[in-house]
């Protein structure tokens, strides 16, 4: 169904129903392509703080970067239910294990005022 506005007096449509099939595809792409677009910036960010600045991303490896990226959503997304279904735990596990771990320097931070991990 077309997203509608809703006033006191008045019911109006925003947008046809073709209209809104072309608008739906397009924001699926740019949230897609938003998604690999920050993971390359995140990567090439972890690249040159890794080399302590010695690394340069030039714009043609930012986009190899990113074509990767593409790609490799590409594959996942195209894998079925039941590939996918498994790694839905271990998922889970590392991003609670990293919650964890975060909110353990973080703790320790204030009780000591200094990193443990550095």
């Amino acid at each position: 169904m077309c997203p509608t506005v809703i006033l006191p007096d008045v019911h109006a449509i925003v947008a046809s129903e073709s209209q809104c099939i072309v608008l739906d595809r397009r924001v699926g792409i740019a949230g897609i392509a938003s998604v690999g677009w920050g993971c390359t910036v995140q990567i090439a960010a972890g690249a040159n703080i890794g080399s302590d600045g010695q690394l340069i991303i030039s714009n043609q490896q930012c986009y190899g970067i990113y074509a990767a990226i593409v790609l490799s959503q590409a594959v996942v997304c195209s894998l079925g239910t039941k590939v996918l279904a498994p790694h839905i735990t271990i998922s889970c596990m590392t991003g609670s294990s990293l919650v964890l771990a975060a909110s353990r320097q973080y703790f320790a931070f204030a009780r000591d005022g200094t990193l443990s991990f550095l």
